[in-house]
């Protein structure tokens, strides 16, 4: 079982808001154990012991950021959540697609945020912990990356608490471009490589709590819990930009090297916007179905890139679901 922890940093304190939070999440009736270290020596000691845990603790930007990969690199299946008040630029946070502008794979929570809002973020990071402690049959081993089967559970996961939360999330399907034309070329060890240099891009740049997976022949998805089809844009034109910016270099078994400069298409669906933005709609939509929708999107860019040349690559299924009927 999972193991919250709450870390008022002294550095920073916040008591009325970790009370607060206290209040909220023991009035759920969670059995997930809490615990609240009184300094940093307890807090990694005890994080040592638990084979996953999500910790909220609080501090302030970019600082809390610098510590959650600290904490990350010591303890991998460690979900953070920053509870701050202010941001970079001192504006009150709010917005939760902040964490995506800023780039970073440290989930935020406002100090003012509502019960709803809290408790989504808290058993959102509960769950990324246990994805990221999932057992080694579930993962790819050369690109560190799900495999489709446990990805669409959790896909489905989403959607149900998606229905029940009233929240959003959004799937990308994403495609290396020209991917049979590097493997046949070069060969499957090569093609290989040049797919796990591709996610290692995609997974610096994604937050921790998000999931990505291999779907297909170069083709991987990507999950994006509490983030609207507006919101994943900045993640997703990042992914462009750094994968265009990062070429691959490798070399073949005969030991000839190999430097392409690689780039993406990106199909991007989001929930509950299928059903006009009202989860209760959409009742009989499953993870098959969002997938599906999400590589329509993905065929979309390639077909109007084919015409138009655009600069971000990015489609949306939202563009042509009317046409889908």
């Amino acid at each position: 079982m999972p193991t919250l922890f709450f870390f008022d940093d002294p550095a920073c304190p916040q008591p009325q808001a970790f009370a607060r939070l206290r209040e909220v999440w023991a009035a759920t009736g969670a059995s997930t154990p809490l615990q609240a270290p009184p300094d940093e020596s307890a807090l990694k000691a005890a994080l040592a012991a638990t084979p996953h845990a999500a910790l909220l603790f609080s501090g302030r930007w970019p600082e809390a950021d610098a510590r959650a990969k600290s904490w990350r690199a010591q303890f991998p299946s460690l979900a953070c959540v920053a509870l701050i008040e202010q941001a970079l630029d001192g504006e009150t946070l709010a917005a939760p697609d902040v964490a995506f502008a800023m780039g970073s794979q440290t989930d935020i929570l406002s100090a003012d945020a509502s019960p709803t809002e809290a408790l989504v973020r808290i058993q959102a990071a509960l769950r990324s912990s246990a994805a990221l402690a999932a057992s080694a049959e579930q993962i790819d081993p050369i690109t560190g990356l799900y495999h489709q089967r446990p990805f669409m559970a959790r896909l489905q996961e989403e959607i149900s608490l998606a229905r029940r939360h009233l929240s959003p999330f959004a799937c990308l399907a994403i495609a290396i471009d020209g991917f049979a034309m590097y493997r046949d070329g070069y060969g499957y060890d090569v093609s290989q490589a040049l797919l796990a240099h591709t996610a290692r891009i995609i997974c610096e740049r994604k937050r921790q709590e998000d999931i990505a997976a291999l779907i297909g022949d170069g083709e991987i998805a990507l999950l994006l819990p509490r983030s609207s089809e507006k919101g994943c844009k900045p993640l997703a034109t990042r992914i462009l930009q750094s994968l265009s910016q990062t070429p691959f270099a490798g070399a073949t078994p005969d030991g000839e090297a190999v430097c392409e400069s690689l780039e993406l298409h990106i199909g991007v669906v989001a929930y509950p916007s299928l059903a006009g933005d009202a989860p209760e709609e959409a009742a009989d939509i499953h993870a098959d179905a969002l997938l599906r929708y999400a590589r329509h999107a993905l065929h979309q860019a390639k077909r109007r890139d084919e015409v138009e040349r655009p600069v971000d690559r990015i489609a949306y299924f939202s563009e042509i679901q009317p046409t889908l009927g």
